[in-house]
């Protein structure tokens, strides 16, 4: 009886073992799928379920979701003068950069190769967003330090503020203001969406697509 007793709890702790570590595995295969694995920052398929749930709450607050796309300038450059090991060094300084220079509320994104988007709510007014990206654009302002090199880095911003809107809108209206800022020169332009100028861009892309 002694030895079925011991039987059964070990089989019990056996299958307590396997279930945690079966939770272990499928937690961290959820983490990759919203982690950027560079950076560590939230990725693309994260910023679209965070931005519906801000979208939602901002529709229940009565307060504007704010949007900033930003685009590192000449990080090109960087890969073909230094390397891609120089590149992704430099890629988790920006990001840690972003992810301490935003608000709690906030969240910083790598959207893709150099492309980072900041999705901060609670934020009334245009002006308060347009704070936020001068602040952004001060940090990667200061020189980087990559594979013994100082490296100074720009970025274009295009910015848009909004709540009755789906998210791929959203995007959309802050993607137009960032092509509007690198079609300006870029090197630390800041563009706010602006519905006229937004589908101007779109018709002339559509020509030079056509």
């Amino acid at each position: 009886v002694q030895n079925d007793v011991t039987a059964r709890v070990e089989a019990e702790r056996a299958l307590v073992e396997e279930r945690d570590r079966t939770r272990s595995y499928l937690a961290r295969i959820e983490q990759l799928a919203f982690t950027d694995p560079l950076t560590g920052l939230p990725n693309r398929r994260s910023l679209t379920d965070r931005l519906q749930h801000a979208l939602n709450l901002s529709r229940r607050r009565h307060a504007p979701v704010g949007l900033l796309y930003l685009d590192l300038d000449r990080f090109k450059a960087v890969n073909d003068s230094l390397g891609h090991e120089a590149g992704d060094q430099l890629l988790c300084q920006v990001a840690d950069r972003l992810r301490w220079s935003t608000r709690v509320e906030d969240t910083a994104v790598r959207f893709g190769a150099d492309e980072f988007l900041v999705l901060a709510e609670d934020v009334e007014y245009v002006e308060g967003l347009h704070t936020l990206a001068d602040r952004l654009l001060g940090v990667l302002d200061e020189p980087f330090h990559v594979l013994d090199r100082e490296v100074t880095l720009s970025a274009s911003v295009g910015m848009t503020l909004g709540s009755d809107l789906a998210p791929e809108a959203l995007l959309r209206q802050a993607h137009s203001a960032l092509a509007r800022a690198k079609a300006s020169g870029g090197r630390g332009r800041i563009e706010v969406h602006d519905e006229a100028l937004g589908e101007g861009y779109v018709d002339q892309l559509q020509l030079e697509t056509d």
